[in-house]
């Protein structure tokens, strides 16, 4: 890396940092008000919500946004605008999916009595996330095209405007069921497709290159396993939530929720690294720059662990003073986010290798990392959640997330260490 491109590469995370602190703190802020505006059951059901949007709209998506970020990086000329058309071609079967889904649980929960509130959070989901997947297919265009700015600002946008919301609600209203405040969050996401649709508009009027069908045989080729990657992996992060609603308690999912979204506030900053990262990573490779590689990894793995060991150590030493802000209600889920935490800070410590392998064309490596870890995940969660329930989650949780990453550092470091020898 030369002294521009670094310059560049600094300047580009430091913005897009920035940009993850402010998001982060949005969202911190908004769960710690709603947490105390709807107490622990019915912030149950909402997390519970937030983790079955993010799962189907993975599901919506089919690989297709890391496909577009790694294949838009890693060409000099192509049209962007004909990418995005592919994309929606994709995603527009898939929606019909997701909303007829939706209609059908809606339909099933006037005639179950059990576990009512996790299957209208599941049906919101399926019904919403179809804006979310458009939206996120959008970021990943801007960050193929390396305006990291534009997607750290639109992937955290949707966090400032549930936080007006929340602020909105909290003010004007003594009670709001929350299946009217989960409609409210669909509403947001509309505004949040909107501006960002609008946004696109206006930049793809500079973009005017082609793409061959050659490309299209490989953007379809390299989706399938992006696509379970991505399915595997966000299964891996909120599977649990829903899971705990089932196989516990909604007081329990509530415990659960609040403790992944204090120890999740380093994933938001770390994921500062990875959107500037996911581009460079992609050149290094088409460029068989192997020394340019790995010494871009080296230091992003440096940084990430000068981050992320203060602030986990912090985290952990003033759990109870934080957990507290979302009620006092919550004070017993500490050991719950201290065993989070030791997920969190293992994988922060082997840095952004599964970000490499996949954007290096070793998608197949991750993918069985990731099979491994939700094997794991949903063999300790089955036993554990029952009978620990929100505690049980955590262990599990933290157990797949260091499984899976030891699997990539090891195969990275292989990697490295082989190209040195060829």
């Amino acid at each position: 890396m030369n002294k521009r491109n670094k310059q560049f590469w600094l300047k580009d995370t430091a913005i897009v940092f920035v940009l993850k602190v402010f998001f982060t703190f949005c969202s911190f802020v908004s769960s710690v008000l709603l947490s105390r505006y709807f107490g622990g059951e019915r912030i149950g059901v909402y997390f519970s919500f937030v983790s079955a949007l993010t799962i189907a709209s993975v599901l919506c998506r089919c690989g297709i946004d890391n496909v577009i970020t790694r294949f838009i990086a890693s060409k000099v000329s192509i049209k962007k605008s004909a990418i995005l058309m592919w994309a929606f071609s994709k995603l527009h079967i898939t929606s019909y999916i997701s909303v007829s889904i939706s209609v059908a649980i809606f339909g099933m929960s006037y005639f179950s009595s059990s576990h009512k509130g996790i299957h209208l959070a599941i049906a919101f989901a399926a019904l919403f996330a179809p804006l979310l997947s458009y939206g996120a297919v959008y970021e990943s265009a801007f960050k193929g095209i390396k305006n990291v700015k534009l997607y750290g600002f639109y992937n955290g946008v949707a966090r400032f405007l549930l936080l007006c919301t929340a602020f909105g609600v909290i003010h004007f209203y003594e009670y709001l069921d929350i299946e009217t405040y989960i409609v409210v969050h669909g509403i947001v996401l509309s505004f949040y497709l909107l501006f960002i649709y609008c946004h696109w508009l206006i930049i793809e009027k500079n973009l005017d290159m082609e793409v061959g069908s050659t490309d299209i045989v490989m953007l379809n080729r390299s989706s399938p396993d992006n696509w379970i990657i991505a399915v595997l992996s966000v299964f891996m992060l909120h599977s649990l939530q829903v899971g705990v609603g089932f196989l516990s308690s909604q007081q329990e999912a509530g415990l659960f929720g609040v403790s992944m979204r204090v120890a999740s506030v380093l994933v938001f900053l770390l994921a500062a690294f990875n959107t500037v990262l996911a581009p460079r990573f992609a050149e290094c490779s088409m460029a068989s720059s192997n020394e340019a590689l790995k010494l871009l990894y080296k230091r992003t793995t440096i940084i990430c662990g000068l981050i992320s060991v203060p602030i986990i150590t912090l985290i952990w030493l003033f759990s109870s003073e934080i957990l507290l802000l979302f009620g006092a209600e919550f004070i017993d889920a500490k050991l719950t986010l201290q065993v989070l935490l030791l997920g969190q800070l293992f994988k922060a410590l082997v840095g952004p290798t599964g970000n490499l392998l996949i954007m290096s064309g070793n998608e197949a490596v991750q993918k069985k990392a990731v099979f491994i870890s939700v094997i794991v995940l949903v063999s300790l969660g089955g036993g554990l959640i029952p009978v620990y329930g929100a505690l049980g989650a955590a262990l599990s949780a933290s157990a797949a997330v260091i499984v899976n990453n030891a699997i990539s550092f090891i195969y990275v470091i292989d990697k490295f260490k082989n190209r040195e020898t060829t």
